[in-house]
């Protein structure tokens, strides 16, 4: 994998700083955790700190655009970085920490066998009415007059 950083800005109210480069690989689209080693090595920066924003693949070619942030420091980035995109940069870890913490727990619980409802006792037949109960009844009408 070969990067190439184009652009870098400053931005020291933010406590980091922009980039925007060019990726060019072979094979299939590497991960953003290995993105991030890569531009960690390329700028001397911590990999911890580097958020990448966007990747920007090109239909039919081994390369593409990258855009992220690399910060100061840890704080800056806990501060001013949104949840979803501190998940999408770190989910790689957590997901094999997920896993693995999974792994042990379902060991330790025995497995339950699944009961299936029985569909017998969940609809219970109504008695049927008396045909006596289904013949219109008749009505009398008393007359007064008479």
């Amino acid at each position: 994998m070969n990067i190439d950083i184009k652009e870098k800005n400053k931005k020291p109210l933010m406590q980091r700083e922009e980039f925007i480069g060019k990726i060019s690989f072979k094979g299939p689209m590497p991960s953003r955790t290995e993105l991030k080693k890569e531009i960690a090595k390329k700028l001397n920066k911590k990999e911890e700190l580097i958020i990448i924003r966007k990747i920007n693949p090109f239909y039919g070619k081994e390369s593409a655009d990258v855009y992220g942030f690399v910060y100061n420091n840890k704080k800056a980035l806990e501060e001013l970085e949104e949840d979803y995109m501190k998940k999408r940069n770190s989910e790689k870890k957590e997901a094999e920490e997920g896993s693995e913490q999974k792994k042990p727990e379902e060991e330790k619980q025995p497995k339950k066998a699944e009961e299936k409802p029985n569909k017998e006792k969940e609809f219970k037949e109504e008695p049927k009415p008396d045909e006596k109960d289904n013949e219109p009844k008749e009505e009398t009408v008393e007359n007064k007059d008479e």
